[in-house]
Protein backbone atom coordinates (compact mmCIF):
# COMPACT_ATOMS: atom_id res chain seq x y z
CA UNK A 1 0.00 0.00 0.00
CA UNK A 2 2.83 2.42 0.86
CA UNK A 3 4.89 1.39 -2.08
CA UNK A 4 2.19 2.14 -4.32
CA UNK A 5 1.50 5.78 -2.83
CA UNK A 6 5.02 6.72 -3.18
CA UNK A 7 5.00 4.64 -6.97
CA UNK A 8 3.00 7.09 -8.07
CA UNK A 9 5.55 9.95 -7.56
CA UNK A 10 8.20 8.50 -8.94
CA UNK A 11 10.93 8.61 -10.98
CA UNK A 12 12.36 11.56 -8.97
CA UNK A 13 15.52 13.33 -9.08
CA UNK A 14 17.44 13.67 -5.74
CA UNK A 15 20.62 15.66 -5.02
CA UNK A 16 23.58 15.03 -6.96
CA UNK A 17 22.22 12.67 -9.75
CA UNK A 18 20.47 9.94 -7.76
CA UNK A 19 16.87 9.32 -9.21
CA UNK A 20 14.12 6.99 -6.84
CA UNK A 21 13.11 4.56 -9.44
CA UNK A 22 10.47 3.14 -7.86
CA UNK A 23 9.61 1.55 -4.01
CA UNK A 24 8.55 -1.85 -2.64
CA UNK A 25 7.44 -3.52 0.49
CA UNK A 26 9.56 -6.24 1.86
CA UNK A 27 10.54 -7.73 5.59
CA UNK A 28 14.01 -6.98 6.42
CA UNK A 29 15.18 -8.12 9.54
CA UNK A 30 11.55 -9.37 10.49
CA UNK A 31 10.13 -5.75 10.33
CA UNK A 32 7.54 -4.26 7.41
CA UNK A 33 10.29 -2.01 5.37
CA UNK A 34 9.77 0.41 2.26
CA UNK A 35 12.99 -0.36 0.08
CA UNK A 36 13.60 2.37 -1.94
CA UNK A 37 15.36 0.98 -5.80
CA UNK A 38 18.02 4.20 -6.47
CA UNK A 39 20.17 4.29 -9.28
CA UNK A 40 23.21 6.41 -8.87
CA UNK A 41 24.64 8.19 -11.42
CA UNK A 42 28.49 6.85 -9.75
CA UNK A 43 29.54 3.13 -9.87
CA UNK A 44 31.78 3.60 -6.17
CA UNK A 45 29.38 5.48 -2.99
CA UNK A 46 30.19 6.44 0.41
CA UNK A 47 27.69 4.07 2.29
CA UNK A 48 28.55 5.58 5.76
CA UNK A 49 27.63 8.67 4.87
CA UNK A 50 24.57 8.25 2.59
CA UNK A 51 23.19 5.87 5.71
CA UNK A 52 23.71 9.15 8.25
CA UNK A 53 22.12 11.67 6.06
CA UNK A 54 19.49 9.02 5.57
CA UNK A 55 19.44 9.11 9.53
CA UNK A 56 18.93 12.56 9.71
CA UNK A 57 16.58 13.02 7.07
CA UNK A 58 13.86 10.45 9.00
CA UNK A 59 14.52 10.97 12.94
CA UNK A 60 15.03 14.78 12.69
CA UNK A 61 11.46 15.40 11.16
CA UNK A 62 8.91 14.33 13.80
CA UNK A 63 6.48 13.42 10.99
CA UNK A 64 8.90 10.94 9.37
CA UNK A 65 10.45 9.56 12.46
CA UNK A 66 6.79 8.58 13.38
CA UNK A 67 6.18 6.58 10.68
CA UNK A 68 10.04 4.55 11.00
CA UNK A 69 7.95 3.05 14.27
CA UNK A 70 5.76 1.47 12.19
CA UNK A 71 7.72 0.67 8.93
CA UNK A 72 11.59 1.12 8.05
CA UNK A 73 13.41 2.25 5.44
CA UNK A 74 16.18 1.14 3.04
CA UNK A 75 18.04 2.66 0.26
CA UNK A 76 18.58 0.31 -2.77
CA UNK A 77 21.77 1.76 -4.94
CA UNK A 78 21.97 0.59 -8.09
CA UNK A 79 24.32 1.55 -10.83
CA UNK A 80 22.92 4.07 -13.02
CA UNK A 81 24.84 2.91 -16.30
CA UNK A 82 24.51 -1.11 -15.26
CA UNK A 83 21.45 -1.29 -13.15
CA UNK A 84 23.46 -3.55 -11.08
CA UNK A 85 23.59 -3.29 -6.81
CA UNK A 86 26.07 -0.76 -5.53
CA UNK A 87 24.98 -1.00 -2.11
CA UNK A 88 22.20 -0.76 0.42
CA UNK A 89 21.05 1.03 3.89
CA UNK A 90 18.38 -0.18 6.03
CA UNK A 91 17.02 2.55 8.58
CA UNK A 92 14.44 2.31 11.05
CA UNK A 93 13.37 3.87 14.29
CA UNK A 94 16.38 2.40 16.61
CA UNK A 95 18.86 4.53 14.50
CA UNK A 96 17.06 7.77 15.37
CA UNK A 97 19.45 9.23 18.01
CA UNK A 98 17.50 9.58 21.82
CA UNK A 99 17.12 12.38 24.00
CA UNK A 100 18.24 11.90 27.49
CA UNK A 101 14.75 12.16 29.80
CA UNK A 102 16.78 14.90 31.66
CA UNK A 103 17.01 17.01 28.11
CA UNK A 104 13.17 16.59 27.12
CA UNK A 105 12.47 17.95 30.68
CA UNK A 106 13.87 20.92 30.12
Amino acid sequence: MISQEVNKSVPVTLDRGFVVQTTQCEVVGGFPTLVYKVKSPVAHLDLKALRQHSVNHWCDDPKQKQTLRVVGVSYQYLSASTGKPIGRNDINFDDCPRRSKIVDAI
